[in-house]
């Protein structure tokens, strides 16, 4: 589980800012303790299961996401291209220097780990991992570019392979590729436990909507714990069950599609006899294939049936789901998500979470996900302020971006506002944050807010 993140130099981040997964140890702020967990070998440290970061349009958020996962590329060789963020851009310094990002966080094996990167143009400069095995913590190998500066032999056995006596990396190891990485394809004991973590990063693609779609729509078919989790979130939308057909694939199918296109081909115009006695041999040696083979029936769904059933007056009414307001298609695709990552272990991603959804929806869809947890974390991007009430969140899972006049995106929590330490139970800072006294907003002059509040309060 996540428990710090920072970074520096990359995007609209010039300076250093850091993000924690921490709960506040302050005795005022204890409250809503379903909201977090406790984590490491003795339970000692309190983590909290979700995180809201608000702030104006352009402020940084999605760049804080985007910098989380960027991370997880270099560290699992996912980097397609050598693709690199860039540094901060509004000034002539930031852009000739290296970007750096670092995270902390407990793995399966109840270990905490702190590891980073400095990185320029898809290099990287240098990389440290640390852990604590106990209650102190140690260094296990600091790298500089092809260089083992620092090296724990006693407890990182697995990365003497690859370094030579004169503290060189193996020249299997690239400038653009995490020397974690290498270690990992290895079999590497930490490696391992630190690749497998970052897998279970997972960025929700919120347009993907067939992938999340079919996951959910599984999950509602096989696994009664999900089914009896979701069904009350789908009835707050009046939606007492979802039905959908499977389409099966057989052999016989694949044959029949097969000589179905080759037919096409025979009766084509093609005036190209050569190329045409090809792509009907190629159509023959396929069905060769086919039928000589072992293929079993594929059974997927159809998408075209799916339909959420409504119930009035005792009688059930299917409607397809295409007819289903946006906002409806939008949380269906994302219950399984959210049960995955709370089942998995996954720190599941969201930018833009309550877009389409109502305030007591969001709020209801968190309380759920709250009740069920009991491995995962949700960090998501909004823009509702009804959802900075502490019936629901704590001060230190409301985090917020702003941007300055120089373009710099500065990134805090609402824990560090000691003004409103006191009275916060039962209470909702919305008022407070779009008057400004959080920073966070649009760059309005002081007349243009007071104006916009007037007409909201009019409104």
């Amino acid at each position: 589980m996540l428990v710090n993140f920072s970074c520096e130099n990359i995007l609209s981040f010039k300076g250093v800012v850091s993000f924690s997964m921490m709960a506040s140890q302050k005795k005022k702020d204890n409250i809503l303790t379903n909201n977090f967990f406790m984590a490491g070998k003795e339970q000692q440290e309190a983590i909290l299961e979700t995180s809201l970061v608000f702030g104006a349009n352009g402020s940084g958020k999605t760049n804080f996401i985007a910098a989380l996962a960027y991370l997880k590329r270099i560290v699992l060789n996912q980097n397609p291209e050598n693709k690199f963020m860039a540094p901060f851009r509004l000034d002539n310094d930031s852009k000739n220097n290296p970007s750096e990002l670092e995270v902390e966080f407990y793995a399966k094996n109840n270990i905490k780990y702190r590891y980073g990167i400095s990185i320029f143009k898809g290099e990287i400069l240098e990389e440290w991992l640390y852990y604590t095995p106990l209650t102190r913590e140690t260094i296990l190998f600091h790298r500089e570019k092809n260089l083992i500066i620092e090296y724990n032999s006693a407890g990182f056995t697995e990365a003497k392979d690859f370094i030579d006596e004169n503290k060189k990396i193996s020249e299997k190891l690239k400038i653009d590729t995490a020397f974690i990485f290498l270690l990992s394809t290895f079999n590497g004991e930490h490696s391992n436990v630190i690749s497998d973590w970052f897998s279970n990063i997972v960025t929700l693609d919120i347009d993907d909507k067939k992938s999340n779609l079919k996951d959910t729509l599984y999950y509602w078919k096989d696994d009664t714990e999900f089914k009896s989790w979701a069904t009350p979130i789908l009835n707050s939308l009046g939606i007492c069950d979802l039905k959908f057909d499977h389409k099966v694939e057989s052999v016989e199918d694949i044959v029949k599609q097969i000589k179905k296109d080759q037919e096409k081909i025979k009766n084509s115009n093609e005036d190209n006899k050569q190329l045409k006695d090809k792509a009907i041999n190629i159509f023959d040696n396929l069905l060769d294939f086919v039928t000589s083979s072992s293929i079993e029936q594929t059974e997927d769904i159809d998408f075209k049936t799916v339909k959420v059933i409504k119930n009035v007056d005792d009688d059930d009414y299917p409607i397809p789901l295409y007819l289903e307001s946006s906002g409806t298609i939008k949380l269906i695709h994302l219950l399984s998500a959210l049960y995955k990552s709370s089942k998995n272990g996954e720190i599941l991603l969201i930018d833009e979470f309550d877009v389409k959804f109502h305030t007591l929806l969001s709020k209801y869809i968190f309380k759920k996900y709250h009740e069920i947890n009991k491995k995962g974390q949700l960090i998501v991007t909004v823009h509702d302020t009804n959802l900075m009430d502490t019936n629901y969140f704590r001060r230190d899972q409301i985090w917020l971006i702003n941007k300055t006049m120089k373009g710099e995106s500065e990134l805090y929590s609402l824990i560090e506002f000691k003004e409103l330490a006191s009275n916060i139970t039962n209470k909702n800072y919305s008022t407070e944050y779009l008057t400004g006294f959080f920073h966070a907003i649009p760059l309005f002059t002081e007349s243009d807010v007071d104006i916009l509040m007037e007409d909201n309060l009019n409104g």
